[in-house]
C-alpha cells in the first residue's frame, strides 16, 4: 500500500462514500499487483502460469473465452 499512500486522500473524497473508496482502494491493489508480476515474470513463466490456470479451471476460462468472444463479434459487427 506504499505506492498507493498519495491516493489514499482521493478515495476518501470519492462521492459513495466509504463503499466507493474501498472499491476504488480494492481496484488499485489488484492493478499494483498485476504490474507487479508483470515486472517479475518473462513471458515464458506467463505462458506456463496460464496454462496451468486453464488446466486447473477449464469451466470458468472456457466460460471467460466464450463472454470475450461474444464482446468480441458485438464490437466488431456492422450493425
Amino acid at each position: 500500500r506504499s505506492t498507493l499512500f498519495p491516493y489514499t486522500t482521493l478515495f476518501r473524497s470519492l462521492p459513495g462514500g466509504p463503499r466507493v473508496a474501498s472499491a476504488a482502494h480494492t481496484t488499485a491493489d489488484a492493478m499494483n499487483s498485476s504490474a507487479d508480476y508483470l515486472r517479475e515474470h518473462d513471458a515464458k513463466s506467463m505462458v506456463a502460469d496460464f496454462q496451468r490456470l486453464v488446466k486447473n479451471n477449464p469451466g470458468p476460462v472456457l466460460l471467460g473465452a466464450v463472454v470475450l468472444g461474444f464482446l468480441a463479434a458485438r464490437a466488431f459487427s456492422r450493425d
